[in-house]
């Protein structure tokens, strides 16, 4: 994507007649050889940013068959169950549940609403 992005760039820029020149490794896109090196660069690069994503995603596959969970932790149903019943009566305040239980603001009303949704 960021590749094809550098593409609109190269030829918006040379559609508008603006030239890169970089002194200290003297390069022109004025020239032949300057448009040249440019595009390897782009080359270049769409290959590092290739070879990283191979490299994150065989780290991934291999954290995974060593059993390594991604995304977030399940939360205790229990905890959830005796939450909605703590809810239920009353009697406590949502900040009481919360520090009583140990679940989030955000998982106790995710409850709540789902529960809400499976009864309607």
């Amino acid at each position: 994507m960021l590749t094809v992005k550098r593409r609109r760039l190269s030829f918006l820029f040379t559609t508008i007649g603006v030239q890169f020149i970089y002194l200290k490794e003297n390069m022109d896109t004025r020239t032949s050889t300057g448009k040249a090196m440019f595009q390897m660069m782009c080359v270049i690069a769409k290959l590092e940013r290739n070879l990283i994503a191979e490299r994150v995603k065989e780290g991934l596959e291999a954290s995974k068959k060593r059993g390594k969970k991604f995304g977030r932790p399940e939360v205790d149903k229990d905890k959830v169950t005796l939450a909605l019943r703590m809810y239920d009566s009353k009697e406590y305040s949502v900040k009481e549940i919360i520090e009583g239980t140990g679940i989030s603001q955000g998982s106790l009303y995710r409850a709540i609403q789902k529960r809400t949704l499976e009864t309607t």
